[in-house]
């Protein structure tokens, strides 16, 4: 049932990118799936694919504003993951994302390093009745929720990760003070591109906002204004990009966030030069769970990544911006 082509199909419907003929087309197989009962497990299963499948296809291109940052590796499922150590590094450490720890390890003349993905995990409720009836609108929320829950379950661990390597930095690679400005940001950034003049700066929206705030818009060429807010990309700053990722809210309150917002991270971005490292095994996987009574569906994905960080440290840059805390 979730062949290349339906997969294709859904995957407009969830962007609202469908026309009226292909609606149809897709409202037609979920009336097919209806057809065959909502306590089919078959059927269940069938729809939990299709949902899976569809937020796997939208995540990969949400996920490209890694590639300004970092290496990105995908491989099948069983398939080692592994990455060079960048040219330009000497004496790296490996510091490697274990959840809520920190691995580390001395690289030393290799010129691979092999990533251990743990297991990501995401999931959303939704209601089967909803589905098989063709609300499209339950269906594009679910997809949406489970690729905004992963998106966010990998950038948080780069910025955590980020920010537990920085501890050890030294003094002239941090900043840390009340509302930033313009020297502030160049006495870190010229320190990272003495190693690598490409670099850029990943930080949360705010942060962004608060940098953007300090380059006129005189200083961007056409084409960086035609890429603005296309991809992450935010903007640019003493020659470096700004690289925004996907941090909502936690609570219903809208006070705390996956990440916190007052960190930023200038990293080298150049092709051999990348010293964040990002590998995806396999795709999403499905995992499901059927309340009876209330015939709510939790959909339960997973997806195998490594975060991983190569570095000695004296080439990264950190900035804490206070008022933002």
């Amino acid at each position: 049932m979730a062949n290349k082509q339906l997969i294709e199909l859904s995957s407009k419907i969830a962007t609202n990118k469908a026309n009226r003929e292909e609606k149809h087309e897709f409202l037609q197989v979920i009336d097919t799936l209806r057809q065959k009962g909502a306590t089919n497990p078959v059927v269940l299963w069938e729809i939990n694919e299709i949902i899976t499948r569809t937020a796997d296809e939208i995540l990969r291109p949400r996920v490209d504003f890694l590639d300004y940052i970092a290496d990105v590796e995908r491989v099948e499922h069983g398939q080692k993951i592994e990455f060079n150590v960048p040219t330009k590094t000497k004496f790296a450490m490996n510091w490697a994302s274990r959840g809520a720890t920190v691995d580390y390890a001395r690289v030393g003349n290799k010129p691979k390093i092999t990533a251990e993905p743990e297991v990501l995990t995401g999931g959303a409720y939704y209601e089967i009745d909803q589905l098989l009836s063709g609300n499209v609108d339950a269906f594009v929320g679910v997809v949406d929720a489970l690729v905004t829950e992963m998106e966010e379950k990998i950038t948080g661990r780069i910025i955590s990760l980020l920010a537990n390597v920085m501890a050890s930095a030294p003094s002239a690679n941090k900043w840390s003070g009340a509302g930033i400005t313009t020297n502030n940001f160049s006495s870190v950034a010229s320190t990272v591109q003495r190693y690598d003049r490409n670099t850029s700066v990943i930080c949360d929206i705010d942060f962004a906002k608060k940098l953007n705030a300090l380059v006129g818009a005189d200083f961007l060429s056409d084409r960086m204004k035609e890429e603005l807010n296309a991809n992450g990309l935010f903007g640019v700053i003493d020659g470096s990009k700004i690289v925004t990722f996907t941090n909502t809210f936690t609570d219903d309150t809208n006070t705390a966030l996956v990440a916190p917002r007052k960190y930023g991270f200038v990293v080298p971005s150049s092709n051999n030069g990348k010293i964040v490292k990002v590998g995806f095994e396999g795709g999403l996987e499905q995992y499901t769970h059927t309340d009876i009574d209330s015939e709510r569906v939790f959909l339960k994905v997973t997806q195998k990544a490594s975060t991983n960080i190569v570095s000695p440290i004296h080439n990264i840059g950190f900035l804490e911006d206070t008022t933002l805390a």
